[in-house]
């Protein structure tokens, strides 16, 4: 999960990141910007579609499976 490799990569035009080489690199504060306000051509802003609590939780979970802390487990 969260390899960028899902079933929808192939038909974007920028391949999606792999989490897994950039959770533990970027802050939270980052991650929330790019979910909210989108990161140039290739993702739009999700502010209006995701509550702020859901944003927060959609980095929690990567961060809690990819930081270098848990990689470390």
């Amino acid at each position: 999960m969260s390899r960028g490799d899902g079933p929808l990569a192939p038909t974007l035009a920028v391949p999606p990141a792999d989490f897994q080489l950039h959770v533990p690199f970027h802050s939270e504060l980052f991650f929330f910007q790019v979910i909210t306000c989108g990161f140039g051509d290739v993702m739009p802003p999700f502010a209006d579609q995701i509550s702020e609590e859901d944003r927060w939780n959609l980095i929690n979970f990567p961060r809690a499976e990819h930081s270098l802390e848990a990689q470390e487990k």
